[in-house]
């Protein structure tokens, strides 16, 4: 696992292994950071991200910006790499109907394609990226239901409208280039956020200015095969068995006393007062009349 932040003129760009300024402090409220910033030495472009950890909070608090300080038009590029393990049961947690590929030229249902399902990593033969395509949701991530353990993001997709699933695939020349690029961890996929719709499209920022935006990354365990639902306070899914359906919560802190409601229409199912933390999922069970 980890994370990279790939600043333009593009991905894997000529200062991307090059040593970067980095400080850490603490807040008021009691909350740590640490920055991370780097002048891109093509463009002369200037990124920073701060991540910080808040009191009681499950989740990564990051907050990127992007400044131009030349005189001139320049133009941004941005990408936030996660890495995440991919075994037998990985699947991508993608809450859209259409993707493209990197090049925005060729799209595709999802997540069912000509009778493969696209978000099980287990269907990859080849190398493949995805990209979404209009999606309306603020989350997305990765599961892996045999762990019962995955990773997801929030975000305005207003600004952060980018969301990219990577694989190397299942095939002998992908399992060897994750061997070459990781000392011990093994098979990875790549959970990719970014401000710009695909890897082939640019921003421009006008000379002095800049562009900012703000992300909630967090671990969620005991879902049972995902979360189809997802702010930065709670992962949400539901399974049906027979003649119940149940619903699986877990929080990013903790909130006693929370009011949950099932509701049909204007006709409310079910109400019950639980509580939250990010220890343990809470678990509701409706069954049918």
């Amino acid at each position: 696992g980890g994370v990279e932040w790939n600043a333009g003129p593009q991905v894997h760009t000529v200062t991307i292994v090059s040593p970067v300024d980095a400080l850490i402090g603490r807040n008021s409220d009691g909350s740590v950071y640490i920055e991370v910033n780097n002048l891109e030495k093509s463009l002369r472009t200037q990124w920073t991200v701060r991540l910080t950890l808040h009191p009681g909070k499950a989740y990564l608090d990051e907050k990127i910006r992007i400044f131009n300080p030349t005189d001139a038009i320049s133009p941004y590029y941005f990408w936030n790499c996660t890495a995440f393990p991919c075994q037998e049961g990985t699947r991508f947690i993608y809450p859209m109907t259409l993707g493209t590929d990197h090049y925005g030229v060729r799209f595709f249902s999802w997540p069912i394609h000509k009778g493969k399902d696209l978000s099980w990593l287990k269907n990859y033969e080849i190398y493949s990226s995805v990209f979404s395509v209009d999606c309306v949701f603020d989350f997305f991530g990765a599961y892996d239901v045999d762990m019962d353990r995955g990773i997801v993001q929030v975000a305005d997709h207003y600004v952060v409208s980018g969301k990219k699933a990577w694989t190397w695939g299942t095939w002998d020349f992908g399992l060897v280039s994750q061997k070459n690029l990781t000392d011990n961890d093994g098979p990875y996929i790549e959970v990719q956020s970014g401000p710009l719709p695909t890897q082939s499209d640019y921003g421009m920022l006008l000379p002095r200015a800049e562009v900012s935006w703000q992300e909630y990354w967090y671990p969620v365990h005991g879902l049972a095969d995902g979360f189809e639902y997802a702010t930065k306070d709670v992962a949400i899914q539901t399974t049906r068995e027979d003649e119940k359906l149940q619903l699986r919560i877990l929080s990013t802190g903790k909130f006693s006393g929370a009011n949950c409601t099932f509701s049909q229409g204007s006709r409310k199912l079910l109400r019950k007062t639980i509580n939250l933390t990010p220890e343990s999922p809470q678990t509701l069970t409706l069954f049918s009349a």
